[in-house]
């Protein structure tokens, strides 16, 4: 009896060891396409050449172009698909114990969404390896049109916006009230390296809470009018933020908050601490 618990304590703790690298992995890969999104948006503020209102199918192209790019996408490829493990562990298994609250399960549905978004983001970087014009099934548009073609697919996307948005509010707040801190392993940073961090990470959490909710608001409004074309992804968001007043400056603070986001997640891969 001992000895069988005592394997399946061994089990459990490779599983769980397994999970990190997977998901210090996810990690990394994120980061690297979240610091191209808001590198892009940055230059386009700045009227730099190059800079541009780019989503995420977007910033895999620019890698592409980049020196190495078919090996630099091939791992984000692998990346990607290894976010998308991890935030359904998180959205099944809740091994961060959001809990079964209204606030907990809007944050593991959101998780489960944002994995099928990181699924499909896997795909299309194996895609442009091999060739293929990235579009259709990943286009927002055509996405709205195939949900709301189908029984409910207005309840359903309006829903999926409402959810979105309150994702976005709950980054926001996480932003603000640092409420990442405990999982990070702040002890290994010097005084100077957690107040860096910490303030990347906020206002990283405080331009992707934005972006979000930006997101939802269209999916909402698909909903409401019916219409697929009012879809958007990150760079729909990007143009909406852009086309405010005092626009510029908006896009170029949303900007450097996501290359922020970016680097935060590139050091989480190092500082997080142990997932399981």
């Amino acid at each position: 009896m001992v000895s069988t618990r005592n394997a399946l304590d061994e089990v459990t703790r490779e599983a769980g060891t397994a999970i990190d690298r997977i998901a210090r992995l996810g990690f990394a890969a994120k980061g690297l396409v979240a610091l191209m999104i808001g590198a892009l948006a940055l230059e386009l503020a700045l009227g730099r050449p190059g800079g541009s209102l780019a989503g995420p199918n977007d910033a895999l192209r620019h890698f592409l172009d980049q020196r190495l790019g078919w090996f630099t996408l091939g791992v984000l490829a692998v990346g990607l698909w290894a976010y998308a493990l991890w935030k359904l562990v998180q959205a099944f298994f809740d091994p961060e114990q959001k809990g079964t609250s209204f606030t907990g399960m809007a944050e593991r549905i959101g998780f489960g969404i944002t994995a099928l978004g990181y699924l499909v983001l896997g795909l299309a970087a194996v895609q442009l390896l091999l060739g293929h014009q990235v579009g259709g099934a990943t286009n927002p548009d055509q996405l709205a049109a195939h949900v709301l073609s189908a029984p409910l697919g207005r309840w359903v996307t309006g829903l999926v916006g409402g959810i979105v948005v309150i994702s976005g509010i709950v980054q926001v707040r996480f932003g603000l009230s640092g409420g990442f801190r405990h999982i990070l392993r702040l002890d290994q940073m010097s005084a100077a390296g957690r107040v860096a961090l910490t303030l990347v990470a906020g206002a990283g959490y405080v331009a992707l809470g934005i972006i979000s909710a930006v997101v939802g608001w269209f999916l909402i409004q698909v909903a409401l009018h019916y219409d697929p074309r009012l879809a958007g992804g990150w760079s729909e968001a990007l143009g909406f933020l852009a086309g405010l007043s005092e626009g510029r400056w908006v896009l170029g603070v949303v900007g450097a908050g996501l290359f922020c986001y970016g680097l935060y997640f590139i050091f989480l891969a190092r500082y997080r601490r142990r997932i399981t």
